[in-house]
């Protein structure tokens, strides 16, 4: 078999082109994939590496010869290869749980202990048919488990990849695109090969420079994993939390379906562009997102269906997103939340104002008990309730007064002509619409004629209205004023007195001076009379004082 040089050449050149990815993606290990994906190249340059020097034989057979030790190499990477693979893609979108020593072991362990027992297949002690018969079987177990390792490993992988295509955005899938075309191309040549569909097909490491190649234009063109998805496997699927992401320049890098609803505009849209690049975006939001630093759990008032509140939390993240590093900025719904505080609340005032209004109804019973003026409670032109005073008054009606109508408490005849029924019902219903009403009016009970000054007032008790009519008769009020006109005419003339006899004492002092030699028994009688009537008037004053107290 004779090769072309040019093949031998293409992969050495490769292997070290791969090395160089290799070194690249190294510097990188700490970002996301990258310490998986810089292992997985370094077995691309080692097949390329591998066959390309055991392809020299081909075309200088007499200089060189195939090596065992470097076939041995190739085989093992290819071996490997599935189980970077499949780590990377694990890593690639979050599923720490198989990144694990224990998976690792296994998943090392499984070529080594498939390799052994090919080796001993090859062994042939001549032991006889059962031997033979056991190699036959244990190679066909080997067939299965083989395929298996290679094509299972790489096809979850992709699945998994593929799984999340639909959720992510442009970059992403970008990257994915290149991912697993670079994974199908080295799948697809080892399923030919060992069908052996073509008898005549034999890669020659091309599978593994294509696969190589779109991989690494995937990481020079869209940068992989600097922006890596690996975090949305734990973020992205909240379903009541908006996510947000945003690069070092404040541009929009990804976002997941919730906040993509939030913003309301889709993420096709939005992608790469600054906050204040959207004109559809809500203005309360753009002001976070430009300013995505100082947020410190502040709270966003959103309009959509219905009002909802929103938790607005940013963080920077570093290590798994990107040499970089972006903001994760997160918009949780607590609507819920606020609304339970807001009954919460509400049922507090509710209960404060419950407790005051029986205070104030207790109050006001009391004062309605103890009142010395007669009070009827009136409700729907209907008399609901009456104090004890009120009941002595219109004892004549007794029990009968609750239930009544209160104009059947008025008098035939009234000191006015305009006093009548339609104008006792027009001030309750002034009264019933929140005003206070003042007016004289007679009323009777049996033989007893009651003039009286009635005042009606709006109340509410128990979400009901009422009226309370409150009644002073008229005798008193003039017994009143009779008995303090009474007490100031009486005050006036201890008053004139005094001053007249304060006068002659000051005339007898200042008198001439045979007057002045008056004996002090003359005055003695007039200076007493006075400070009698003194402490008479003081007595007086201070007695009047107390009534009015």
């Amino acid at each position: 078999m004779t090769l072309p040089w040019f093949l031998v050449l293409l992969n050495l050149g490769c292997g070290v082109f791969f090395f160089y990815v290799t070194l690249f993606a190294y510097k990188k290990k700490d970002n996301g994939g990258y310490s998986v994906l810089w292992v997985t190249f370094f077995l691309y340059s080692l097949i390329c590496l591998t066959i390309g020097i055991d392809n020299i034989s081909y075309v200088f057979p007499t200089l060189w010869k195939q090596s065992a030790p470097f076939l041995m190499i190739n085989t093992t990477c290819y071996f490997l290869l599935p189980i970077t693979w499949f780590l990377f893609c694990m890593n690639y979108l979050g599923k720490q749980e198989f990144l694990t020593i224990n998976v690792l072991a296994l998943l090392l362990f499984t070529p080594l202990f498939l390799r052994f027992f090919r080796i001993i297949s090859f062994i042939d002690p001549s032991l006889g048919y059962s031997y033979d018969q056991f190699l036959t079987d244990f190679n066909y177990i080997y067939d299965i488990m083989r395929y298996g390792y290679l094509y299972g490993l790489p096809i979850i992988g992709e699945a998994y990849l593929l799984k999340r295509f639909l959720s992510v955005s442009n970059i992403f899938k970008a990257q994915i695109i290149f991912l697993v075309a670079g994974s199908s191309i080295v799948l697809i040549t080892e399923l030919i090969v060992d069908s052996n569909i073509f008898p005549w097909f034999e890669p020659l490491g091309l599978d593994i420079i294509i696969s190589g190649f779109l991989i690494s234009y995937g990481i020079l063109r869209y940068d992989i994993l600097q922006y890596s998805p690996i975090f949305r496997e734990n973020f992205f699927d909240i379903l009541n939390s908006g996510l947000i992401v945003l690069n070092k320049n404040l541009k929009i890098i990804d976002v997941n379906p919730i906040a993509e609803k939030l913003m309301n505009v889709p993420l096709d849209e939005s992608f790469g562009r600054h906050p204040s690049e959207i004109p559809s975006l809500n203005p309360k939001l753009q002001n976070i997102l430009e300013s995505p630093e100082k947020i410190s759990d502040q709270i966003l008032t959103l309009s959509g269906d219905g009002i909802r509140g929103y938790s607005v939390s940013a963080k920077w993240i570093k290590n798994k997103i990107g040499t970089e590093g972006a903001y994760l900025v997160v918009l949780t719904d607590i609507t819920n939340t606020i609304n339970l505080e807001k009954q919460v609340h509400d049922a507090h005032i509710q209960l404060i104002k419950e407790k005051e209004k029986r205070q104030q109804n207790q109050r006001y019973k009391e004062f309605f008990l103890s009142n010395r003026d007669p009070i009827l409670i009136i409700s729907n032109n209907t008399i609901i309730e009456c104090n004890p005073v009120a009941l002595e008054v219109f004892s004549e009606f007794c029990d009968r007064i609750i239930g009544m109508d209160p104009t059947l408490l008025s008098a035939n005849n009234q000191r006015n002509i305009d006093d009548i029924t339609e104008k006792f019902r027009y001030y309750l219903t002034l009264a019933e619409n929140d005003n206070q009403v003042d007016f004289s009016w007679v009323f009777q009970s049996g033989n007893r004629i009651i003039d009286a000054q009635v005042r009606l007032s709006h109340i509410e008790y128990d979400n009901q209205v009422m009226i309370e009519m409150s009644i002073r008769e008229n005798s008193d009020i003039f017994l009143q004023l009779q008995n303090e006109s009474e007490k100031n005419r009486y005050l006036m003339s201890i008053l004139t007195e005094e001053a007249h006899l304060w006068n002659e004492i000051s005339k007898v002092v200042h008198s001439d001076s045979d007057l002045i030699n008056l004996t002090l028994e003359g005055l003695d009688p007039i200076i007493s009379k006075a400070t009698r009537n003194l402490d008479q008037a003081s007595r007086y004053c201070l007695s009047d004082k107390v009534d009015e107290q």
